[in-house]
């Protein structure tokens, strides 16, 4: 009986051998686990560009390393400013910006009577022109590359670009006024895009000057990274895997391949974010006519030339490309604010330069003009903005002392 039981006991538990044969397979799966997981994380970083713009997005925040905040897409270091809205300041030296296939660095300089950096060397000559402006003067591309030193490095004008991101018509007045006086320029070269009128909306809340009004709808924040997601790709990812972030309430993008590429633009779910339908845009837009003419007056009394450069939006320029992606309402609001400005620009006489047809032409000849996930001009739109503002400045004589 006691054999029968022995003999019972040994097909059920399992030897010391057996034992160890499990333990091992454990162990070697576990390792083969978190080989393969630590793999994931060096690729993601390794080859971040070459990923899915859905995944760039999602692990953007995740930190280079667990001693270093900066982020794998490291945020614009912008500084709020309640006169000048935001700048970026000096001594930023070959700074990361990417964004899908949008990839530049950039450098700002000092100079001793304004807090904010510069993206153009400090002149050691006399100005011709001074340009001001949002990201589209700052410029999402290599220095060399930016329209405004173009105007330098090809067509010979003195320049120094005083462009701030995320600044609007306020702002940049603002800009002006502060650093015009001591440069003495015989051009101020005002950039425009259609963005101007919400930011300077926003400049007003931020100096409480208006009460809240109603905005296009807001992009939400991704939520903030805690714990081990804050140092890892893998553990981000997992995370958003079993617990995943609500759905926004609106879309706000979609993609269109066009030519070969992806362009990403806006959805078309409401109206366009520069339409004066919305308080916030109308209200910012009465505040950009009012600054354009106080600026128009400070030049004067420098003995100053205005000349604005209307910068159209993405989808305005490759309208003719895009036949479905929006309805007959959504098109028939977008670029409001830029076509309002040239009315006024007509009506004034003032100098004014809509890269839309110039743009438009480029497109139809194979030309990209734009980024395809960014809004922003790339190495093509920036060489065409510097020659049409350069033609300009000639066929009118604006620089006739030079």
């Amino acid at each position: 009986m006691d054999k029968e039981k022995d003999d019972l006991t040994s097909t059920t538990r399992p030897t010391a051998p057996r034992l160890v044969r499990w333990r091992t397979r454990l162990l070697l799966m576990s390792g083969s686990v978190l080989f393969t997981l630590l793999l994931i994380e060096i690729f993601a970083r390794a080859f971040f560009d070459v990923l899915p713009i859905e995944i760039q997005s999602e692990i953007q925040a995740v930190q280079q390393a667990p001693w270093d905040d900066t982020r794998l897409i490291p945020a614009l270091p912008f500084t709020l400013d309640l006169a000048v809205q935001a700048y970026i300041a000096p001594n930023f030296t070959d700074y990361p910006v990417r964004w899908g296939d949008t990839s530049f660095t950039f450098t700002t300089r000092g100079v001793e009577w304004h807090r904010a950096g510069l993206r153009s060397p400090e002149p050691i000559w006399a100005i011709d022109a001074l340009i001001i402006g949002d990201s589209f003067s700052f410029c999402w591309v290599e220095e060399a590359d930016c329209w405004a030193w173009k105007l330098q490095t090809e067509y010979d004008w003195h320049i120094i670009n005083a462009g701030q991101p995320g600044t609007g018509t306020g702002a940049q007045l603002a800009m002006m006024g502060e650093i015009a006086e001591p440069y003495a320029p015989q051009l101020i070269i005002w950039q425009m895009y259609s963005n101007d009128s919400q930011d300077d909306y926003d400049l007003a809340r931020m100096n409480n000057t208006v009460d809240e009004l109603g905005t296009p709808p807001p992009v939400i924040s991704p939520r903030p990274l805690v714990g081990l997601e804050r140092y890892s790709v893998v553990a981000h990812l997992i995370n958003n895997r079993l617990n995943p972030p609500p759905a926004p309430p609106v879309i706000h993008t979609q993609k269109i391949r066009v030519d070969g590429r992806t362009l990403m633009i806006p959805s078309g779910a409401y109206p366009p974010a520069d339409s004066t339908v919305y308080p916030s845009v109308a209200y910012g837009w009465e505040q950009n006519i009012a600054h354009y003419e106080a600026g128009y007056a400070f030049a004067q009394s420098l003995g100053a030339e205005i000349l604005i450069v209307l910068i159209p939006t993405k989808e305005e320029a490759y309208r003719a490309k895009l036949p479905d992606a929006y309805d007959a309402d959504y098109w028939a609001m977008v670029g409001e604010s830029r076509t309002r400005l040239l009315d006024v620009c007509e009506e004034n006489g003032w100098h004014c330069v809509d890269m839309l047809p110039i743009f438009v032409s480029a497109i139809a000849d194979g030309q990209t003009v734009y980024w395809g996930y960014d809004f922003h001009l790339d190495v093509s739109g920036n060489a065409l903005v510097a020659q049409a503002v350069d033609a300009y400045i000639r066929e009118n004589n604006l620089l006739a002392g030079r």
